[in-house]
């Protein structure tokens, strides 16, 4: 398996992304029930930390707020406390509790240490881990969806989205280059597979496999490079197909090959 670079921002980057856009999905997967009723305001400003950016507090229709953190790498005690600490001061702000919850890529499943919060006060902070999640059952039941024409919904989406770092066999560069493949075989709303391909562009830079951001771009139609260069080369070889259509009708009208060969360099 291939081990996660410490501090690696692109991984922080495809959980925020894949969160905002599957955001119920998310809360179903964290054992929460869905219903976002608002993201809320990152910036947080604290005596103790004078400002911080969280990564994705929302605000439920239950009438309670969640404030994930998203960490790639295994948690220290000042990490989790620094997480407690936004919620604590979303919940000045919101005036109704805050829960923290982590979001964690740690392959090791490497215990969340026990903080003390307050003198004497205790806690161990909600988690889920993404690696523990079956990869192989996820994709036996989208399969079967499939197989019975059922249409895949949002929490199917981002299970996709996220499958590299899911329990499987496969290394994650060999589950990122299968599903780069699959995602394009199936039948999927646009603006979800769209999402799917940037969390996994996301994906393939955090895993620095470079020769799949290429490919992954090259299924989306929203100005990408790829799709740039593509079209370009569609212009040049319509220009040489025409180029070639006139030099055949000059021929025809008793132009030389040789003149044809130096002004348009065409052979014929």
């Amino acid at each position: 398996m291939v081990a996660i670079p410490a501090q690696n921002q692109e991984f922080d980057s495809l959980l925020k992304l894949s969160a905002r856009a599957f955001g119920n999905a998310l809360m179903r997967v964290t054992g929460e029930k869905p219903g976002i009723a608002e993201v809320l305001h990152q910036d947080v400003l604290s005596a103790r930390l004078k400002r911080g950016i969280m990564d994705l507090p929302v605000k439920t229709s239950h009438g309670y707020c969640i404030e994930y953190e998203f960490h790639a790498d295994k948690l220290d005690e000042d990490t989790v406390i620094r997480n407690y600490q936004y919620a604590i001061d979303l919940r000045a702000e919101v005036d109704c509790p805050v829960r923290p919850h982590i979001v964690s890529l740690d392959e090791n499943r490497t215990p969340i240490p026990k903080v003390e919060l307050f003198p004497g006060v205790f806690s161990n902070p909600e988690v889920t881990f993404l690696a523990g999640i079956d990869g192989k059952k996820v994709l036996n039941t989208i399969a079967d969806k499939l197989d019975k024409q059922v249409e895949l919904d949002e929490m199917d989406a981002y299970f996709l989205a996220l499958m590299p770092f899911f329990r499987h066999e496969k290394s994650r560069e060999d589950m990122l280059e299968f599903m780069c493949h699959f995602i394009n075989k199936i039948e999927l709303s646009e603006v979800l597979k769209y999402i799917i391909k940037l969390v996994q562009i996301l994906s393939a830079k955090a895993m620095f496999v470079d020769d799949k951001q290429e490919e992954i771009l090259g299924v989306i139609k929203m100005g990408s490079t790829y799709i740039d260069n593509y079209e370009k080369n569609l212009v040049k070889n319509a220009i040489k197909a025409a180029n070639k259509k006139v030099a055949l009708k000059m021929k025809e009208d008793g132009v030389s090959s040789d003149f044809i060969f130096k002004y348009f360099g065409i052979k014929l």
